[in-house]
């Protein structure tokens, strides 16, 4: 009964690819924008067909896929044994087209692509012939049944599951020393704050601005329409879009839209509200990802133009130094986007084939040396990681308002160049900055699909390690930031894993790690006890920003506070242009405001949490929180992973707080999910597990078949189509668990979309 089902998902999987034809010519209308789009070039549909049809036929007859118990309904497992097996088998088929050559691989899975309705045919076609010879590259590599096949059915198809990590103990140059020398903090209060910041001569908090995603549209075009079929909107899709399907088309507004990336006024209007809202900035963070998200004609040289622009603006609109009237120091990091194709990043040692970059399986040096001369003239010329694999190590020089060296062999002699005495009113000079790449730990880079898989692409990690291993002798304290969270579910088990050792050994020389990427306004916790979460052992915290495309809020950036001997953040806000607001498309620009703060919101929370009662004012003796917080110390102290981790614990049990740290999240935009989520006890042990999860393997993220970018626009069409097999496609979908907005690959999404179809097929009951 059930292998006929399965039988009729193999019928349509075939049809799908002979009535993919090669009628659609690829191009785009996008303004004055060129697409250089790779043809898809087709060489003998039968054997194509018969490689597809063999893929579909053969998970058919897998034993394991049997009827289950009342010979009526057949529910497989798909992310145990069985799921595994249906994987390796999918794989067996793909492997068979991408021997045939990129062209045939192409050509298949771009047919998939539009049957299924992933996305409109020409970004179908265009994100494919960008991204798909990377992935047949890595399937033709691939040996069925091993490790590296196992993790690629989990970030495509979500089948399978997890494999328990592999991952050695690090070996350090140096044991992690008792008390940290030459350095000594305040004292660590019990409730999670340092201690108060006595001393009358004390300078004053600096402020830090951080922003992230920026996703600037350099095709954005007022009054186009905004509800379109795209995976973005607000561009000139006359050629190429559906837009009538959605009925009458909302205009674009002039300084942006929710279904939309953010135009360059929107943009310059952030740079604005820093410059009037944070004057006396000491530096700020940018954590990544530039270009926009139409990744299905991305180009070398458009996304260099972007990225010139975007770093020029920021040269020339953010404000001056306090110290030095100079322009602001802007430290950065490498996103996902900034890639052609988007997210290709081959490590060292890969054959990234001729480089031509114009899609396909092009290199990324020009990349890192474009992102090396716009860093330039902020960390200067002596970065020569930036130019290997993507990555910095600088020290802040808080006189000459920019970086005084780079490297590890300079940051002993470094730390002797300036000398400061905190009460002259000045910071503290030992303040280095790391940032990383870690887009050579990301589950969608298809670069990193090798047999074996590197331990240590590039050699990123081992470099990470001497940095902080000096800068633990020169007593200096560290900043590392990066674009992907290191507990993000985009991170491969195996990189968190060894980056949370080396955040653990290290604890003491770093201060905060910053991150972006998923679009939203939350933070995570390390810890040296996994399997006992609390307070006590809480070693360091991780503040991802919200962006400010706003895709998935108001457009945001975060002002912190710091201590200037310490470099501890001890307060967090976040700034918006409210969408919503009447004069948000007004000529003079967006108005922006304060949002929120750290411990304006949960400073309270905590306060109450460690007081030994509850919301209510309860008496409360078993909430896993420590009671002998001192209140002042709360108010004036650090910000610290143990008062964090009491966050999470006032958030697991206060439904209100819990639904409003939800909403911050968006930055009060959205619907009722936070309340949803509030009242699910599933939900919010999911939350409360990511905001504890700072290493990728304990942030109880699953495997997913679903479509990671279908968005509620496309569904309308999916479900209101006659075609049966959209229908259940969707069907197949379910809720779908959160994703972060940078998820973006159209090769996943058609890989995932057969998954969701055998899914979907093998739960229809007869």
């Amino acid at each position: 009964m059930r292998p006929t089902i399965l039988c009729a998902a193999a019928a349509a999987v075939v049809v799908s690819v002979s009535a993919a034809g090669p009628e659609t010519d690829g191009s785009v209308a996008i303004i004055e924008r060129t697409t250089d789009q790779k043809p898809l070039v087709h060489n003998g549909l039968d054997d194509d067909e018969k490689v597809l049809e063999a893929l579909l036929q053969d998970i058919v007859g897998l034993e394991a896929l049997r009827p289950g118990d009342d010979g009526d309904r057949f529910d497989v497992d798909f992310q145990g044994p069985q799921g595994c097996i249906a994987c390796e088998t999918l794989l067996l088929g793909l492997k068979a087209a991408a021997m045939k050559g990129d062209d045939t691989f192409v050509y298949a899975v771009a047919g998939l692509c539009k049957r299924f309705k992933v996305q409109d045919d020409d970004v179908c076609e265009g994100s494919i012939a960008r991204e798909g010879p990377i992935a047949a590259r890595a399937l033709r590599a691939m040996t069925p049944g091993s490790r590296t096949s196992r993790l690629f059915c989990v970030a495509t198809l979500g089948f399978c599951s997890y494999p328990p990590v592999e991952a050695d103990e690090l070996s350090f140059p140096s044991p992690k020393p008792p008390k940290r020398p030459g350095f000594s903090p305040p004292p660590v209060g019990r409730g999670g704050g340092r201690g108060s910041r006595e001393g009358p001569r004390r300078p004053p908090p600096l402020k830090v601005v951080h922003y992230s995603d920026i996703h600037v549209d350099p095709f954005y075009v007022e009054g186009t329409n905004a509800n379109c079929s795209k995976p973005i909107c607000c561009r000139d899709y006359s050629a190429t879009g559906r837009d009538h399907k959605h009925g009458v088309p909302a205009p674009a507004g002039r300084n942006g839209d929710h279904r939309c990336d953010a135009p360059a006024s929107l943009e310059d209007s952030m740079y604005a509200a820093i410059r009037r809202l944070v004057p006396d900035a000491a530096f700020a963070l940018f954590t990544g990802d530039v270009v926009d998200h139409a990744v299905w004609n991305t180009t070398r040289a458009q996304n260099t133009l972007d990225i010139e622009d975007a770093y020029g603006r920021m040269a020339a609109a953010l404000p001056l130094s306090p110290v030095t009237e100079s322009p602001l120091v802007v430290y950065s990091t490498a996103g996902n986007h900034e890639a052609d194709p988007t997210n290709s990043f081959p490590p060292t040692g890969a054959d990234p084939g001729d480089g031509d970059g114009e899609g396909g399986a092009g290199g990324v040096q020009w990349l890192y040396d474009l992102l090396s001369s716009a860093w330039g003239q902020w960390i200067g010329p002596g970065a020569a990681e930036t130019r290997r694999f993507g990555a910095y190590s600088v020290k802040h020089d808080f006189g000459a308002g920019n970086s005084t060296d780079t490297g590890v062999g300079h940051s002993s002699s470094s730390s002797k160049k300036q000398s400061s005495d905190s009460s002259s009113g000045s910071p503290e000079p030992n303040l280095r900055i790391i940032s990383l790449n870690t887009n050579l730990l990301y589950r969608h880079n298809l670069w990193l699909y090798e047999e074996p898989m590197q331990k240590d692409p590039s050699g990123q990690l081992a470099w990470l390690v001497g940095e902080l291993d000096a800068a633990e002798r020169a007593a200096e304290r560290v900043y590392i930031l990066g674009h992907m969270p290191l507990g993000s579910a985009d991170a491969f088990h195996e990189a968190s894993h060894y980056l949370d050792q080396i955040v653990n050994r290290y604890e003491a020389t770093i201060a905060a790690l910053f991150f972006g990427h998923t679009h939203h306004d939350e933070f995570q916790i390390s810890y040296s006890d996994y399997e006992n979460r609390n307070f006590t052992n809480a070693v360091a915290m991780s503040y991802v920003a919200p962006s400010l495309t706003p895709t998935s809020g108001h457009p945001s950036f975060r002002v912190y506070e710091v201590d200037p001997v310490t470099f501890g953040v001890l307060d967090v806000s976040t700034y918006i242009a409210n969408m919503s607001h009447p004069d948000f498309h007004s000529s003079e620009g967006p108005t922006w405001t304060k949002y929120y703060s750290a411990k304006e919101a949960y400073g309270t929370l905590v306060s109450t949490a460690t007081s030994g009662r509850d919301a209510n004012g309860e008496a409360d003796d078993d909430d896993g929180l420590d009671r002998q917080a001192v209140e002042e110390e709360e108010k004036m102290g650090e910000l610290t992973p143990a008062f964090w981790h009491n966050v999470t614990e006032a958030l697991q049990r206060n439904a209100t707080a819990l639904g409003e740290y939800l909403a911050r999240k968006k930055r009060g935009w959205g619907g009722d999910e936070k309340n949803e989520c509030a009242a699910s006890e599933e939900c919010v042990a999911a939350e409360i597990c990511r905001l504890r999860g700072a290493r990728a393997q304990d942030n109880c993220a699953r495997p997913s078949s679903k479509l990671g970018r279908l968005e509620w626009r496309r569904r309308e069409e999916v479900l209101g189509g006659s075609d049966r097999l959209a229908v259940e496609v969707e069907a197949g979908i379910g809720k779908m668990d959160e994703v972060d907005e940078c998820e973006v690959s159209v090769v996943r999404d058609t890989l995932a979309a057969v998954g969701v179809v055998v899914r979907a097929r093998a739960r229809v009951v007869t």
